[in-house]
């Protein structure tokens, strides 16, 4: 059921049916241009309620990820800023929501979670 096309996109661009616009930015990054954005980590500052559609089964990890011992000080420290910015809360309590933690090692030498 695939279809060949009459026309390649060259063929189109020299008949002029279809142009490709290039549009430029004048040099500046996303950062730049918009340095509201990227100032801190964004809060919802109103209680806000998470859906979940109607026969939403649980998802919950059985046996917690193991962590390389070469990040797990990194780890850590990572989830202590997260926690101190309010942006993740310590659980305490078992629950039937919980998704495993993954870990990756960034470029400046921190870890992304």
């Amino acid at each position: 059921n695939q279809k060949v096309p009459l026309l390649s996109g060259k063929a189109a661009l020299e008949l002029g049916l279809i142009e490709v616009i290039v549009s430029e930015i004048d040099g500046q990054t996303a950062e730049q241009m918009f340095p509201n954005v990227f100032q801190a980590i964004g809060k919802i500052n109103h209680p806000y309620k998470i859906v979940i559609k109607d026969g939403a089964e649980p998802y919950a990890v059985a046996a917690p990820r193991r962590i390389s011992l070469n990040l797990l000080d990194q780890v850590k420290q990572e989830l202590n800023f997260m926690i101190d910015q309010d942006i993740i809360k310590p659980v305490t309590y078992p629950s039937d929501w919980c998704a495993p933690i993954v870990v990756v090692p960034r470029k400046n030498g921190k870890v992304r979670i």
